[in-house]
């Protein structure tokens, strides 16, 4: 038996698998959000039957997709 918490636990040594609560805590957002964000389908999940879990790997590339870069200030005396 894995005694590790859940959040360590992986499928093959290189997908980590998440619950929504997790997946929202990784993202900083309610679980609400997590469950919007996969019914419009922009966030990539993993099902068991009825049972959706996340794959860490997956929410780090859509935060990262969500980046907008910074252009730098543009008023005041230098």
């Amino acid at each position: 038996m894995d005694n590790r918490p859940r959040r360590e636990r992986n499928l093959n040594n290189s997908m980590k698998i998440l619950t929504t609560n997790e997946a929202a805590g990784v993202l900083s957002v309610s679980k609400r959000t997590i469950q919007e964000l996969t019914e419009q389908r922009l966030l990539a999940v993993i099902k068991f039957g009825r049972n959706v879990r996340y794959d860490l790997a997956d929410l780090e590339r859509f935060a990262e997709s969500r980046k907008i870069q910074a252009i730098g200030w543009k008023g005041g005396a230098k």
